[in-house]
């Protein structure tokens, strides 16, 4: 998988995004239903805006966050966003190659990364996601239309051996249209 490393100013108005956009990262996060002692895996977390949610969520010494990503640049950034957290750990890396054990988290969570995935890389992306997951787990993603088709993000999951539990679309100024689903194993 190609790693683009982010530049200062894209850490930086990311950051700022994430900060007058809060209710958009919040909202989604509550919405999600966690119970608090899931093992979650934040994958392609970039700055940390959603995962600070996601780790308010988790108890700490019962729930856990994972927050993965292949740019250490955004993982630095999602780390120091995180600090304050310590149900959270940080891998750098291709998570086609981490060799994650299987069935290691209860959630995944993708937000607006499988877009910046190129298309022949998605399915074994996709395949070491469902590997990682527990048999009761989910997966819950979102993504901007314009950059990918529900379609395509069924199909993938599908293929991986997970079927579509709940979908919406909702529109996000930054983003235009987005596509939110929700994936469990059949």
């Amino acid at each position: 998988m190609a790693i683009h490393e982010p530049n200062p100013l894209a850490v930086m108005v990311t950051k700022a995004a994430g900060v007058l956009a809060h209710s958009v990262y919040e909202d989604y996060v509550q919405s999600l239903g966690l119970a608090g002692h899931e093992r979650v895996l934040d994958f392609g977390c970039g700055a940390g805006t959603p995962a600070r949610y996601l780790a308010a969520r988790l108890r700490p010494g019962v729930g856990h966050l994972t927050c993965q990503d292949i740019s250490h640049v955004w993982l630095d950034a999602c780390r120091q966003h995180l600090h304050d957290f310590p149900n959270v750990t940080f891998l750098l890396g291709d998570i086609t190659t981490l060799n994650l054990p299987p069935h290691s988290f209860d959630v995944i969570f993708i937000h607006f990364v499988l877009h910046d995935i190129a298309p022949g890389e998605r399915p074994p992306v996709i395949k070491a996601l469902a590997r990682v997951l527990t048999p009761e787990g989910r997966v819950f993603i979102r993504e901007p239309l314009h950059y990918i088709a529900p379609s395509e993000v069924q199909e993938l999951w599908q293929v991986a051996g997970l079927t579509e539990t709940g979908r919406h679309t909702e529109h996000i100024p930054t983003q235009g249209e987005v596509y939110a689903g929700e994936y469990a194993r059949r």
